[in-house]
């Protein structure tokens, strides 16, 4: 037990990467909160080697577990490397403030904000962001271009989308965060 949770190390095949090892234990996980009464939620950290890795993967699925848990999610097994991006970005305060400034100047036009944060959550499909929105098509169109003006961004290149993607979801967090 530490801080009142039960905490597992799992051991790892030698040699075996990491993202293997990630979908391993996300199906432990879920197969631990299905058969162990009591167990309604489980983190879990990136695998890491000796003491002091294991120390860190215990940090990162708290931070998992709780990101999970205060997002809301209808889920019972958060991992680590799905807030692994937000949580590099926020120990970054530069890296933060650079992405809350972008957020700011299209934040002015409400709507884009909306629009933007619909379009992600609807996996960049631009019909079905139009019809979450109940705008027409065009709309969305227009207002996509009126993001990219502003910014003087490319919402075709990953590099913007990743940007912009991570700004909105650690918004959302900081909202969530407020509440």
């Amino acid at each position: 037990m530490h801080r009142g949770r039960l905490v597992v190390w799992v051991p790892t095949t030698r040699g075996e990467s990491i993202l293997a090892t990630d979908r391993l234990l996300r199906g432990h996980a879920h197969a631990l909160v299905r058969s162990v009464p009591g167990v309604s939620a489980v983190g879990v950290g990136l695998m890491n080697d000796g003491p002091a890795g294991w120390a860190e993967s215990v940090g990162e699925a708290f931070k998992a577990l709780e990101a999970g848990l205060r997002g809301g999610k209808d889920a019972d097994v958060f991992l680590y490397s799905d807030v692994a991006v937000s949580d590099s970005v926020l120990r970054a305060g530069n890296v933060l403030r650079y992405l809350n400034s972008l957020l700011e100047r299209i934040s002015l036009e409400p709507d884009l904000l909306t629009t933007l944060a619909t379009y992600f959550d609807q996996g960049q499909h631009r019909k079905l962001t139009s019809a979450a929105l109940g705008i027409h098509p065009n709309t969305l169109n227009y207002r996509l271009e009126r993001v990219e003006s502003i910014l003087g961004a490319r919402l075709d290149e990953a590099g913007w989308i990743s940007r912009l993607d991570v700004a909105v979801r650690l918004r959302r967090l900081s909202h969530i965060r407020e509440v």
